[in-house]
């Protein structure tokens, strides 16, 4: 019996089944992204986290082991991350590159 693999796409853009992919690749798709205001910026990541949430609650069903430890470590983790979101923009654009960094392994 085949397992139903999910295919997750961004803007058009496939992405792994990895909700540490959604923010970077949301990111890298809007080229203006440095004209958007502090409150812009603030939904956005808000908005991805969200959509990392319902891939990894997803996903999560399908796995077992360590990768469902790895889903579950996400899913516990993203409302911190947005408790401490930072407020202006510089900061924001610091939170945005880093986990841009972070999903290449450059970090």
């Amino acid at each position: 019996m085949d397992k139903k693999q999910t295919h997750w796409q961004v803007n058009g853009i496939p992405i792994p089944p990895n909700p540490n992919m959604i923010l970077p690749t949301v990111i890298e798709s809007i080229p203006d992204l440095q004209y958007w205001s502090a409150e812009a910026l603030q939904k956005l990541y808000i908005g991805t986290l969200e959509m990392g949430i319902g891939m990894a609650k997803e996903e999560k069903k399908q796995r077992k082991g360590a990768q469902g430890v790895q889903l579950t470590r996400f899913i516990n983790a993203a409302p911190n991350k947005i408790k401490f979101l930072p407020a202006d923009r510089d900061s924001l654009f610091r939170v945005f590159y880093s986990v841009i960094l972070a999903s290449e392994g450059l970090t």
